[in-house]
């Protein structure tokens, strides 16, 4: 996996998406990916989330097109595959894995449902991978200001199915974040999951 852009990627230019669900909003770009220095899944003005981003085989997928709806709380991407590599076999060419990210925020949570459709005329396994990272940076942070001290990144969980993300701020509350996939990971960590379907 890399946790940097390919090169020759303009990601800047793609547009941004917010949800917004009484005191939690999202900010993501088109590929449904929280990966810029303002995207984030905000929740009372602070930043609970600052990394989710969806990768296929180590490259992240190219955009057919997103929407959101009139009231800002369902965003659709339509997404497909680069060519992908498979030891041993050919490879998937460009455009046969079609992926549909469908969100919603609802009372101060994020859910995503992810489909996969194979377009080929075989089967394919394909290695997907969610990074993930929390800041838990106020607004004023992320919108430029530097503060004298910040609280304390506490060490990550992780269980079958979960990661739990968590900060004891100056004022000693504990903030926390907890990701959970319906589905078991191959490997799971703090900073990311990996799946093969």
């Amino acid at each position: 996996m890399t946790s940097a852009d390919e090169p020759g990627e303009r990601r800047g230019l793609l547009p941004r998406f917010t949800l917004k669900d009484g005191d939690t909003f999202l900010l993501a770009d088109a590929l449904g990916d929280i990966q810029a220095a303002d995207d984030g899944l905000f929740t009372n003005d602070t930043r609970m989330l600052s990394r989710f981003d969806l990768f296929l085989a180590g490259r992240r997928p190219s955009l057919l097109g997103a929407a959101i709806n009139r009231d800002n709380t369902l965003f659709t991407a339509h997404l497909t595959n680069r060519p992908l590599s498979a030891p041993g076999e050919l490879a998937i060419p460009k455009g046969v894995i079609h992926i549909e990210r469908n969100r919603l925020l609802w009372h101060g949570r994020w859910y995503e449902r992810i489909t996969l459709t194979n377009f080929g005329d075989r089967d394919a396994e394909v290695p997907l991978l969610f990074a993930y990272a929390a800041d838990f940076a106020d607004i004023f942070e992320v919108q430029g200001t530097v503060r004298k001290e910040r609280g304390e990144i506490l060490p990550a969980s992780t269980a079958n199915q979960t990661v739990k993300l968590a900060y004891r701020g100056l004022d000693k509350i504990v903030r926390t974040t907890h990701i959970e996939f319906s589905n078991a990971p191959v490997t799971i960590s703090a900073m990311q999951a990996e799946f093969k379907l």
